[in-house]
């Protein structure tokens, strides 16, 4: 009797450590599961800060590429306007070309309308036979030194008498020595025909007076030339040729300066240039 009732006593301790390993579990399981929640929503919150992150560099990234891409399309809608500008009040060809190739190094390959519009237009302009402005400008310059060391009186015969051999006369009749002589003197004669009325021997006054006229009608004509006018470059040249061809017509040294002008005067200082039409229609894809 006293073994069973020992027995019955030591029961419930074993039953109360069961329940205290089964309770223990349980708390570290619940620990565990709080735990893995936590994590989990950490994790989740992690991963939509580096989301919102990665959405904010994206954004930031196609701001900056369409801020440059805004930035390039004003940079070739101020080179379009440039070279437009340069050849229709400039009238400079040449500067205008270099223009439309520096924006052309720019246009982006999705660009192909406009590519093809400057690769036309510039093609047109370098077709353009171009007018040296600059050696037009300096002949005429050298044009009016020329004039300016002109003289009104006629150019003196060349006495070809002194450059003539002796001939022995010893075995000539008279008559032969005398038309010999004839021959000499008629040497010293210069018959010219004038087709117009000359004018008599300038005085120094009137000379140089006239001489500034024409030094004024030459730089009339290199303003025409920079600005250029073609009527009134050719207004002042034919101004010149004509004082030149009335009060200077005796002197030798004209005539060479009146070949000058005439050639001058078939330049075409004005010539018709082409448009940019192609590349300006363009420019609506830039806006």
């Amino acid at each position: 009797m006293s073994s069973n009732n020992q027995t019955e006593t030591q029961q419930p301790p074993q039953s109360n450590a069961g329940a205290f390993w089964v309770s223990s579990i349980a708390v570290v399981v619940s620990i565990g599961a709080i735990i893995v929640s936590v994590l989990n929503f950490q994790s989740t919150v992690e991963n939509k800060f580096n989301n919102k992150m990665q959405v904010q560099q994206l954004q930031l990234l196609q701001k900056q590429v369409l801020q440059s891409s805004q930035t390039q399309n004003s940079e070739l809608l101020y080179l379009v306007h440039l070279a437009n500008m340069q050849l229709v009040i400039g009238r400079d060809p040449v500067a205008a070309v270099k223009t439309l190739q520096f924006a052309q190094a720019q246009v982006s390959p999705a660009q192909l309308s406009l590519a093809n519009a400057l690769n036309t237009d510039i093609a047109q302009l370098q077709s353009i036979t171009s007018v040296d402005k600059s050696a037009i400008f300096e002949d005429i310059a050298t044009l009016d030194q020329s004039i300016q060391a002109l003289s009104a009186i006629p150019s003196k015969p060349t006495n070809n008498i002194e450059n003539q051999s002796v001939v022995d006369d010893a075995n000539k009749t008279w008559r032969e020595r005398i038309a010999d002589h004839l021959k000499q003197i008629k040497n010293l004669f210069i018959i010219r025909q004038v087709k117009q009325p000359v004018t008599p021997l300038l005085d120094a006054q009137l000379e140089f007076a006239i001489k500034q006229n024409m030094f004024t009608q030459l730089s009339l004509a290199q303003w025409a030339l920079m600005h250029h006018d073609g009527k009134v470059y050719q207004s002042a040249l034919q101004t010149v040729s004509q004082n030149l061809s009335r009060y200077f017509v005796l002197t030798n040294e004209t005539k060479p300066i009146l070949d000058k002008i005439v050639a001058l005067q078939k330049l075409q200082i004005n010539p018709a240039l082409p448009s940019l039409n192609n590349t300006v229609r363009c420019r609506k894809i830039l806006l």
